[in-house]
C-alpha cells in the first residue's frame, strides 16, 4: 500500500515538470522537460529564486528550493515524522507516568499499614511497660514483705534466745536449789 508523502511526493514532481515543445505559445500538453525550466500551473515559466545557477540543477531530478514544492513536502514530512516521534515519546511518557502513579499509591497504601503497624506497636508496648511497672511494684511489695517477716522471725527467735539465757541462769539455779 503506497504511503501518502510518496504520492503527494510524486504529484509535486509532476506538477513542477510540464512538457515543452518548439512553439512560441506551446500548450501544457505539447511541451517537454527541458531539465532546467520550471514551469507553473498556468503555463508561465517560474522564475529561478535570487543567489540559485540556472546550470546547476542535476541532470537526474529536480533540486529542492526553499519556495519549491518538493522542499514544502519536505518539510511537511519532517514535521509529521516529528509529530509522530513526539506523540510516541508522548505516549512513553504517561504510561510512564500511570506506572509512577501506581507506585505512589502502592506506597502510600504500604506507609499507612506501616503506620498503623506502629501505632499498634507503640500501644503493645506501651501495655508490656504499665504491665512490667505493675510487676515490679509487686515484687517489690513482695519482696518487703518477705522481709518483714524474716524481720520478725530474727525478731522472735533472739526474744527466744533471750529470755531462753534470761531463763537459764534462773532454772539453773532452781535446778541446784532442788538437788
Amino acid at each position: 500500500m503506497p504511503r501518502p508523502h510518496l504520492i503527494a511526493l510524486a504529484l509535486g514532481f509532476a506538477a513542477c515538470a510540464s512538457p515543452e515543445t518548439g512553439g512560441d505559445e506551446p500548450s501544457v500538453t505539447q511541451r517537454t522537460w527541458s531539465g532546467n525550466v520550471l514551469y507553473a500551473r498556468d503555463g508561465s515559466v517560474v522564475s529561478p529564486t535570487p543567489g540559485t545557477e540556472r546550470g546547476a540543477a542535476p541532470s537526474g531530478g529536480v533540486r529542492p528550493s526553499e519556495g519549491g514544492r518538493m522542499y514544502i513536502l519536505e518539510l511537511y514530512q519532517k514535521a509529521v515524522e516529528e509529530r509522530d516521534a513526539l506523540a510516541a515519546e508522548l505516549a512513553a511518557l504517561g504510561a510512564d507516568l500511570e506506572a509512577t502513579r501506581r507506585k505512589l499509591a502502592d506506597s502510600g497504601d504500604a506507609l499507612a499499614r506501616a503506620e498503623g503497624k506502629a501505632a499498634e506497636l507503640q500501644t503493645r508496648e506501651q501495655a508490656l511497660v504499665e504491665e512490667n511497672l505493675e510487676l515490679a511494684a509487686r515484687l517489690t511489695t513482695a519482696q518487703i514483705r518477705r522481709l518483714q517477716a524474716e524481720k520478725l522471725l530474727l525478731e522472735t527467735k533472739l526474744d527466744l534466745k533471750r529470755s531462753a539465757r534470761e531463763s537459764a541462769p534462773v532454772e539453773a539455779g532452781q535446778a541446784a536449789r532442788e538437788k
